[in-house]
């Protein structure tokens, strides 16, 4: 999957992309957490949303294409 996206994404994306992985990998070898516990983290600010890094580097390729589509002749018509 990792090739895929290196071949079709910026650098950003899968750089965010592979530390999700990597994160995500990580959290098996660590204790589970009681709903309570995610509770307070969430709460108490201290809770890091692994996706968002990831989720704004999407973004800002997402925004960067279109751009490059209203700059295309016929505005960004393709196939309509």
């Amino acid at each position: 999957m990792m090739s895929r996206m290196r071949a079709s994404f910026s650098l950003n994306v899968v750089v965010c992309a592979e530390k999700v992985a990597f994160e995500t990998v990580g959290a098996y070898s660590k204790p589970n957490r009681t709903v309570t516990e995610l509770r307070e983290l969430i709460k108490g600010g201290t809770w890091a949303d692994p996706l968002e890094d990831s989720a704004e580097a999407v973004r800002e390729g997402r925004r960067q294409f279109d751009h490059i589509l209203e700059c295309a002749p016929g505005g960004g018509q393709i196939g309509r």
